[in-house]
């Protein structure tokens, strides 16, 4: 099935006081985006003209596979407000190891100041990183974006997927 590449991010980076950048690559599949948990479909970094690293981690989609799925896929999703709601003490805990400090913070506090964070939420498909997860089957879900990491959660019962760390090196 075709997909449609597209620039997801791109940021300055130093190595050994050589300036470059790494751009990430994210992958279309239809009008939605894709995810990988643990990887980018693409990520080049370029240091000082040179490509210094290159990364290609791409999923094949099946179109029958994919059409069947849209079609049986005709159910409600699970409202946006009420996933951030019904998930914001992971979506700290996640925030947590990337060194965001709630501590202190609890119930409405808590989730006003995870509210604060969340640049945008939309959705797309995500290939999480787990033990079932060897084949590539890709889930429809809710992809919180909060500048530093993607939280994914299922599109039709907001349990949680996984995340992204978007820099880590």
């Amino acid at each position: 099935m075709e997909m449609s590449p597209y620039v997801r991010f791109a940021k300055a980076v130093e190595n050994n006081k050589q300036k470059g950048y790494r751009i990430i690559f994210g992958m279309r599949l239809r009008p939605e985006s894709l995810y990988l948990e643990s990887s980018h479909s693409v990520m080049v970094e370029v240091i000082h003209g040179q490509v210094t690293q290159y990364l290609r981690d791409m999923v094949y989609v099946e179109e029958p596979e994919y059409l069947k799925q849209e079609v049986t896929a005709k159910r409600e999703a699970f409202s946006v407000i009420n996933m951030i709601a019904h998930n914001y003490t992971y979506i700290a805990s996640v925030l947590s190891e990337s060194g965001y400090d709630f501590s202190g913070l609890e119930g409405e506090a808590l989730f006003d100041a995870v509210s604060d964070l969340v640049v945008f939420v939309k959705a797309g498909y995500v290939k999480p990183e787990y033990a079932e997860n060897k084949e590539n089957v890709l889930f429809p879900a809710w992809i919180v974006n909060t500048g530093s990491t993607l939280i994914y959660f299922d599109l039709y019962s907001a349990e949680p997927l996984g995340h992204t760390d978007l820099w880590e090196e």
